[in-house]
Order: C-alpha cells, then structure tokens, then sequence
C-alpha cells in the first residue's frame, strides 16, 4: 500500500492543520469550529453516553465532547500510526494501526453492553475520503464488536438474575477450593465439537505428556475414550449445564469454574474447585471473600475461556480438539454427550428420533459451511470472529494448534491433521510426563482454606444490604438525569433490569427525562434483591 506523506501548517486560526499528500484534512480557516459543526450536525439534540470517533486525525472533536458531554466515554480509531503523538487527553481509549493489539481485541475489551443502546459512531468525513480501505476495515470490525456485543446483551437481558442468584447460592455451597498451579507442559483443550471421538484416540498415546482441560459438555466423550481430565472447565449460568456435569457426581474431579455458573451442592461438595474470575457482578465482590480467582474475561463460549485458562496457567503449546464451530451436517457435538437423549423424548412412529434432530440441528445451525455436509450458524460465526481475533493477542502469540479442523478456519491457529500429530508431540522437550493422581486431585492442584459457612452467610447479608441502598441510589441520581458513578453498581442494575436501564439511558441519549425508566427500574431492582435474600434467608425474613 502506497504511505502517505503528511505535512502541518498553520490555519487562519492559528491551530495546525494537517494535509495528507496535499489534501486537507483540516479547515484551513479554523479546524475547531469545523468540528463543532460537524459534532452539531452529526448529534442533534441527542446526548450519547459513548462515543466512537473513525478517523479524527488531529482530533478537535473529542475536547468539544469533553465539554458537552462529560461523563461521557470516548473511544478513537486512528487509520494512520502519525496521528498517535497528537491523541487527547480527552479521550478515553485510542487505538491507531502501530499498536500492538488488534484492532478487534481493542473493542472486544473496552465495549461493554451499553453500547448497544447509547453509542455514537462519528467518522471524520476528509478522513473516509483519503483512507478509504482502513475506513471500510475499521467499520466492518466495529459491526463485528457491536453484532457481539448485541449477543452478550440478550443474553444478559434473559440470564442476568440467573447469574446473580447463581453466584450467591455457590458462594455459600463451596466446600472445597482449589489453585491451578502452572505446568511446563503442552495444554490440550477438548471442546465438544463433532470431531472431538477422532482426535481423543490420536493423542491417547501421549496421554501422560499433556495437560487435559476438557469443557463440561465434552467431559463424557473424554472419559469413555479413557482419558480423564485434570480439569473441568464450565462457565454456563443456565440450569442444562448439570447435564454435562452429572458424570462428576460419579466420580469428582478438580473443576474450574466462575461462581455465576450453575451451582450443584453434590459437585461443589465433593469436587475442588478452582475459582474462575470473570468480573461481572457480583463475582469480584464474592470472590475476594473467598480469596480471589483465576482472573479471565467473561467469554460467549465455554472453549474461549477454557483458551484463555489453559495459556494463563502454563507456558507450552495449546492443543484443541473438537473445536470445530460447526455441525457435521445434523451432528453438533461429540458422544456421549449431556444432551444425548432429549431428542429420543415422546419417538413414535408419526415422530420419529432421526426427524427431530434433522429439525432441530438444521434449524440451529443453517448456514452451509465452505465444505459439505458441514453446517454453521450465526452465534458460530460470531464465536469463531472472537476466537480468531483473541489469537493474535500476545497472551497467545505462537502458542495454538488445532487438531483435525473443521472447513470453519481460525486465524493464528496451526492447522493438524492426523499425520501431524506424532511430529508434534516429538518435538516437544523430552523428559517432561505428567503426574499421577492422588486422592482425586492432581499435582497441578494446591488446596485453599475457605472461610466457614457462618462467616459468609454473614458476609452474604452485609453485602445484600449494601447494594439495596447503593442501588436505591443510583436510580435516583439517574432520574435525576446524571449517569451512575459506581461502575459496579452500573452492571448490577443492568443484570437486574437492562430493559429498563437502555429505556432510561436511550431517553437520555434523546434529550428526553429517565424519570420513568430510572423510578421503574428502582423498583424492580429493590423487588429482586428482597426476593434474593428471602430465597438465600428463609429462615431470617
């Protein structure tokens, strides 16, 4: 690609002007009056709570934000690495293509789901016309970012209470809590994707020179091939998810999990487990009590986390198997699986089993893939856009393979077949094996002490009271018109009511009074947290 020769000179104002191969980017008149004219025209009367400015080049538009909208969070996309030393004070984020990270891990860690409903999207129009292709290529990342988050924001919108309750009832269940310590050995991640019964029996031989981290939904497959986990990965809030964990009552094993996901008062009890620190509300809050976690972003699918553990708690090369993101035409996991049998419920002649799982697997997964009979879907394409974009991040630099891959092509992974797989476990270091279980745990594990099940039923109800009053008010200050400080208290009140929360913020965004929205969305937050403790309490309300 052609560079571009960039050249300052005075406007009329006195503030600098740039040009790019002679073409102003600037007016030459008064580069700040420009940009107030363009931020009036671009806004209306509208009052955005996040703004994201495409190509702002010297930036004047981000400190007229600055002064209109003050708690405001500003994000700035540069197409150029020359614009860097020139980027504001007033700006929140700024990415530019010199940095380091990619432009899709920028965005997938700083966007939150507030965005969806009060996000402004300003590009500088001299700066389309010049950098046309880093224009089209920033846009199509920011749909990419915003599709996601629109997906998280569903979810939230449905599991959010789920995920609150979740979280309380496994802080006062765990009974037994575990550290995974690192290891110098490669790191195999089993996902659940059709193809996983293939790859088990390729790296069955190698058994004791891997690490094993296998998702709860591919748990079964792993131990009717015979090979058994070191650890149990699961993130799921939803109440399904103890299908693929009822293996684990049979027989414990350490178990990685956040507290948001589905508690088991068998499995905590009688498995290890290794707290996973995802940050949502209220986890930070209850994990610190229980002395802290493995400290990973949240993930819109189990196998990213499972990812994003396997390259924290080790420095060797990471394996995954059945990550395929993808259906094998009417095939969507590997067996035996948790949900092996709903489909067979109420088989009759008129409804036969092969029927059902033709019109559920071709309803759930519909898109066809580059090679037949594989199939995708839209949340499949939007979890491989985020596995792809992760790749790239230094964290992974190097380090991924992914074994028998599925047509679905992941960037930044090395792709193996199953001739590859001696020559990659021959070059690993020699000498390095894998240590033995003792009483159910493995050498990876450390024991942790956990305070007693008084001190945090006492702990519980100090914080329960503390977020009725923190949250009564919030929603005042935000009826009141001024966006709620506490950042934690923000994603409580979004778990709790989001429709209410984006009614209140898009009225706002409007010009409009969140009176309304903010006094409903009190309410029901006050309702649910008197129901969270009457269900946690009974015996104290």
């Amino acid at each position: 690609m052609k560079s571009v020769v960039f050249s300052l000179e005075p406007s009329r104002s006195g503030l600098p002007c740039c040009l790019a191969d002679g073409n102003y980017l600037h007016s030459a008149y008064d580069p700040e009056k420009e940009a107030r004219r363009f931020i009036d025209s671009s806004l209306g009367t509208r009052r955005p709570a996040r703004f994201v400015l495409l190509g702002p080049c010297l930036d004047y538009i981000s400190p007229l934000l600055r002064q209109r909208f003050p708690e405001s969070i500003i994000f700035t996309i540069d197409y150029d690495g020359f614009f860097a030393s020139f980027r504001r004070a007033t700006v929140d984020h700024a990415w530019n293509p010199s940095c380091e990270e990619s432009l899709e891990g920028f965005l997938s860690s700083r966007m939150d789901e507030d965005c969806v409903s009060g996000l402004a999207i300003l590009e500088w129009p001299p700066s389309a016309r010049i950098f046309p292709a880093p224009s089209r290529a920033a846009a199509a990342s920011l749909r990419s970012a915003l599709s996601r988050l629109s997906s998280s924001a569903a979810t939230l919108r449905t599991w959010g209470r789920r995920w609150i309750l979740n979280a309380c009832r496994s802080f006062l269940l765990a009974e037994r809590m575990a550290t995974f310590e690192s290891a110098d050995l490669p790191v195999v991640v089993a996902a659940a994707g059709p193809s996983l019964v293939a790859a088990l029996s390729l790296i069955a031989p190698w058994r004791d020179h891997f690490v094993l981290l296998a998702v709860s939904s591919a748990l079964a497959a792993c131990r009717f091939a015979g090979l058994e986990p070191d650890l149990v990965v699961a993130t799921d809030g939803g109440p399904w998810s103890r299908w693929h964990l009822y293996p684990l009552a049979q027989r414990a094993c350490p178990l990685a999990s956040p507290l948001a996901a589905t508690p088991s008062t068998q499995i905590l009890r009688s498995s290890p487990l290794v707290l996973i620190e995802q940050g949502n509300f209220p986890e930070r809050e209850l994990s610190a009590r229980l002395g802290g976690g493995i400290r990973l972003p949240s993930h819109g699918t189990v196998s990213g986390t499972a990812l994003r553990l396997a390259a924290a708690t080790g420095t060797g090369p990471i394996l995954a198997v059945g990550l395929d993101l993808a259906n094998y035409d009417i095939i969507s996991h590997a067996s035996p699986h948790g949900f092996d049998l709903l489909p067979c419920h109420g088989d009759s002649r008129l409804s036969a089993h092969e029927g059902k799982v033709y019109g559920r697997e071709i309803e759930a997964a519909p898109l066809p893939a580059s090679v037949p009979p594989w199939r995708s879907s839209r949340s499949l394409e939007i979890y491989a856009q985020a596995l792809a974009a992760e790749a790239e991040e230094p964290l992974f630099e190097g380090r991924l393979a992914r074994l028998l891959p599925s047509p679905v092509r992941l960037r930044g992974y090395d792709e193996l077949g199953a001739e590859d797989i001696a020559g990659f476990f021959a070059a690993l270091p020699q000498g390095g094996s894998r240590p033995d279980r003792v009483d159910g745990s493995t050498a990876f594990l450390r024991p942790r002490g956990i305070p007693s099940h008084e001190e945090r039923e006492a702990m519980l109800l100090g914080l329960l009271g503390q977020w009725k009053e923190q949250a009564h008010a919030s929603t005042r200050e935000l009826a009141e018109g001024r966006r709620p400080c506490d950042t934690r208290i923000r994603e409580m009140l979004m778990a709790v009511d989001l429709p209410d929360w984006a009614a209140a913020h898009r009225a706002m965004a409007s010009g409009l009074s969140p009176s309304f929205s903010a006094t409903a969305l009190g309410e029901s937050t006050l309702a649910f947290l008197d129901d969270l403790e009457r269900r946690l309490f009974p015996w104290k309300t």
